[in-house]
């Protein structure tokens, strides 16, 4: 659970960082890029180590330096750090599905009696839902700057929607803790 609260802490530094910065007129998408890659390893040792068997939580870990030289490689050649991230974060959100998936699985077959009592299965469903909520939206993310500005809002607010309601579910995981 520390792991998941400094994500958590990650997380709401990078809204403040990016939010202030958008409001002073300056390009925040570094910030977004650099959060991408440590959130990656964050959610990922995370996962690394709820699995139940080893070779996947050995396998997790040995994912973290492939991604960060995926991530060195893609920044420095075909993605620009003032730029979207139109590779490198959504194939996280895919990874970070099918763990997400993975791990749901395993809790089911081992807690499924207490299942709703688990903070890890909170947890889980919200970075399930997260991702598979925002899968799309990070895949079109260059198109959605074509449209006009109140198609735009529409969009963005079924995202900020499926954000809200995953923070109460995390907030519910955090609660479940004793």
């Amino acid at each position: 659970m520390v792991l998941f609260f400094w994500f958590t802490v990650l997380n709401l530094l990078t809204e403040i960082i990016t939010f202030l910065l958008s409001r002073y007129t300056i390009n925040n998408h570094w910030v977004l890029h650099i959060y991408d890659l440590l959130e990656y390893c964050i959610l990922i040792l995370m996962f690394s180590r709820w699995q139940p068997e080893r070779r996947i939580s050995d396998f997790l870990k040995l994912s973290m330096p492939v991604f960060v030289i995926f991530w060195i490689v893609s920044k420095f050649t075909i993605e620009s750090l003032s730029g979207l991230s139109n590779y490198v974060h959504p194939a996280a959100c895919l990874i970070f599905i099918i763990v997400s998936i993975l791990t749901l699985y395993q809790l089911v077959k081992s807690e499924l009696s207490k299942l709703v009592k688990v903070p890890r299965y909170w947890i889980v469903s919200g970075v399930l839902l997260f991702f598979a909520g925002s899968i799309m939206f990070y895949l079109l993310e260059n198109e959605f700057a074509s449209l006009r500005y109140d198609d735009a809002i529409l969009i963005m607010k079924v995202h900020w929607s499926v954000g809200a309601l995953v923070n109460v579910i995390y907030s519910i995981g955090f609660l479940m803790v004793k």
